[in-house]
């Protein structure tokens, strides 16, 4: 397999629609969050400010969240800005009511029993969120 076949073309637009998608699937959520804790260096902060203007409310919180988790994982600060001190605090004066951030494939909401606070700082209830910190698969298409 050639280098250029293992790449990522569009990494922070695939990371928006993932924290979309993965709501209907937890595993699939929590590796995206994995692979930004891993994988943050490769990601270009100012694409993913401009990809959150057209993004619903829910996928910027959802990008705020992603973006602390790289900062508490040695993230350059730049990501601060996009973080829940940034981005959320700018769009929400008013702390927001919960909402369960999985859903099944019915549309049905799945709760966490014990909630993660990051989430719940940005309106979202689920369970603890553990993170594995060995995504694989570093390439990123021209970075």
């Amino acid at each position: 397999m050639r280098s250029c076949d293992r790449v990522i073309a569009d990494p922070e637009a695939l990371l928006l629609a993932t924290l979309e998608i993965g709501r209907w699937d937890a595993r699939l959520f929590d590796e995206a969050l994995d692979w930004v804790t891993v994988n943050a260096a490769d990601l270009d902060m100012a694409r993913s400010r401009r990809l959150a203007k057209r993004a619903t409310y829910e996928q910027r919180r959802l990008l705020a969240v992603a973006a602390d988790l790289a900062v508490d994982h040695g993230a350059r600060s730049t990501f601060r800005q996009i973080g829940s001190a940034g981005l959320i605090a700018r769009e929400a004066p008013e702390p927001y009511a919960a909402q369960p951030l999985f859903r099944s494939a019915s549309g049905a909401s799945f709760a966490g029993t014990v909630a993660d606070e990051r989430f719940a700082a940005a309106g979202f209830s689920r369970g603890h969120l553990e993170l594995r910190g060995d995504v694989r698969g570093r390439a990123v298409a021209g970075r």
